[in-house]
């Protein structure tokens, strides 16, 4: 499967993991319906944490991508349940996407990110 999502037995975090495979045009619906369905079942807030360290994404999709989770009718990232988003990626231009989400256009996201999951989690213990 190009996407996965897992709540983590001992830890507050659902972790969605995107594969090399993963095609944003096609599957963004798809993933983001997914996201919606877990965060909708759960009681307590819950982090977000994006794990796009596999996949390879254009400018363009960037653009796009940050639009359809941040912004428009109900938005993913603006979800009730969600308590802070973290991203995991090496990518430049994703880790200047993150600083961008921080614009009043997509509602002052303070997305901190970070290069791997294991760091994520750590930053993560270390911030309840």
């Amino acid at each position: 499967m190009s996407f996965t999502v897992e709540k983590l037995p001992n830890d507050p975090v659902i972790v969605q993991t995107f594969n090399e495979d993963y095609d944003l045009a096609n599957e963004i619906k798809l993933s983001n319906a997914k996201m919606f369905e877990t965060l909708d079942a759960v009681t307590e807030e819950k982090v977000y944490l994006v794990d796009v360290f596999k996949f390879d994404i254009s400018f363009e999709d960037i653009i796009k991508g940050a639009n359809i989770v941040a912004r428009g009718e109900r938005p993913l990232w603006h979800h009730p349940k969600l308590k802070q988003i973290i991203l995991v990626t090496e990518d430049s231009a994703l880790r200047l996407a993150a600083e961008g989400m921080e614009s009043s256009v997509f509602g002052g996201l303070k997305i901190p990110v970070f290069s791997t999951v294991e760091e994520a989690l750590v930053y993560t213990r270390a911030n309840p």
